[in-house]
């Protein structure tokens, strides 16, 4: 992404050129991207061509001003944080559905980025879920707007995501996802991460 795609970007998202790469840009951008590019699938309810390449989904998000999945809200967000400097690992993720199931893998799109202070969890594609982004490397709780979230460890290897004692799910999305799941071929792991669509007081 070019000088001109970022500045548009964090004109679409209301936010200014963060100075650093640092963990409180980071925060400020996901709150921000939160707010302003909502989780929607309108495009598989309209008939539209969904097409998980860097300019489609920028047309869409950044000039369309639209929001979208979380192949394309994170993927897009991903972009956005390499141009600004950000170190960015895109993670295949798994979502908590009905009675505690977890949806097929890459079913979910989440991403871990490294700031100066230390590796986080971010995901602004999710319907509901943290408003900031979780430390990676902490297995303490971390109280946000959305709630009171905790991960911890399988002995796959994987990360859970916890919300509130519980698995952190969104049966909506993991509906959506059932029905109309999209597969990309990413590597690394997380066990199950949600999350958009946060109002000026929080999410929605």
């Amino acid at each position: 992404m070019g000088t001109a795609g970022t500045a548009a970007y964090l004109e679409r998202i209301g936010v200014e050129r963060p100075a650093s790469a640092d963990a409180d840009a980071l925060h400020a951008l996901h709150l921000s991207h939160l707010r302003t590019a909502p989780f929607e699938n309108l495009s598989i309810h309209l008939g539209e061509e969904t097409v998980l390449a860097e300019q489609p989904v920028l047309d869409k998000i950044v000039g369309a001003r639209r929001g979208g999945f979380c192949y394309e809200l994170n993927g897009a967000f991903a972009m956005l944080l390499g141009a600004l400097g950000f170190e960015v690992e895109l993670l295949s993720a798994r979502v908590f559905g009905a009675e505690g199931r977890l949806g097929v893998p890459y079913d979910h799109l989440a991403l871990r980025v490294q700031t100066p202070g230390g590796p986080w969890l971010a995901d602004v594609g999710f319907g509901r879920h943290s408003h900031f982004p979780l430390r990676w490397d902490s297995r303490a709780e971390q109280t946000d707007p959305g709630g009171v979230f905790r991960t911890e460890e399988t002995g796959d290897g994987d990360l859970d995501v916890l919300r509130d004692g519980s698995p952190a799910a969104d049966e909506i999305l993991a509906a959506y996802q059932e029905h109309f799941g999209i597969v990309l071929d990413r590597e690394p792991v997380v066990g199950a991460v949600p999350l958009p669509g946060a109002g000026a007081e929080g999410r929605s």
